[in-house]
């Protein structure tokens, strides 16, 4: 009588399958071409992959072109506090950003009393977010999770001029003026 597979390693074979499945579609959509303009630009974002969808029917995602003048300041906004320490992290480059991915706790964001832990640091060159239709040479977004998984992500727009320390600081990398100026 010939051995009947157990059902463990059905359910394993299963898994992998679906773990598979489901990285091959991760890896398809991270390797997909977009931009900040033309026919892989914003507008079109929804359209290059199924999980991007929600960029056609969504009404508060990125990228963002505030209008100064049509800006209304929120007067029950806290200000902002940051509480960060030194950690461990590693440099990443992603084809679409280079970031810093942090281990452990590296500290918090807090907004409105809800504490929300540095996940990681990327910058995009061009700028995602535009203010009055500018777009600028560089931005820094630092990723914040809450332990539910909502997220807050703080963004600093670069213009050019003197070198970041900060990014002087990692290996590797060059001013983003030298960067810019090839």
């Amino acid at each position: 009588m010939a051995p009947q597979p157990s059902s463990s390693f059905i359910a394993i074979a299963l898994l992998l399958a679906v773990a598979s499945a489901s990285a091959t579609d991760q890896t398809q959509a991270s390797a997909l071409e977009f931009s900040y303009a033309g026919s892989h630009g914003p507008a079109n974002w929804g359209s290059l992959h199924l999980k991007f969808s929600a960029c056609t029917s969504g009404e508060t995602q990125s990228p963002v072109n505030i209008i100064k003048k049509k800006a209304v300041k929120n007067k029950n906004l806290t200000p902002l506090t940051r509480a960060y320490k030194l950690a461990n992290a590693t440099l990443v480059n992603n084809g679409v950003n280079i970031g810093l991915r942090y281990e452990g706790n590296p500290g918090v964001l807090i907004v409105d009393h809800q504490n929300y832990t540095l996940k990681e640091m990327h910058w995009h060159s061009p700028s995602e977010h535009q203010i009055d239709g500018i777009r600028y040479a560089a931005e820094l977004h630092l990723v914040h999770k809450k332990d539910s998984g909502s997220v807050a992500v703080v963004s600093i727009l670069y213009e050019l001029g003197d070198a970041d320390p900060f990014i002087n600081k990692i290996e590797g990398l060059t001013s983003p003026r030298e960067n810019f100026n090839q």
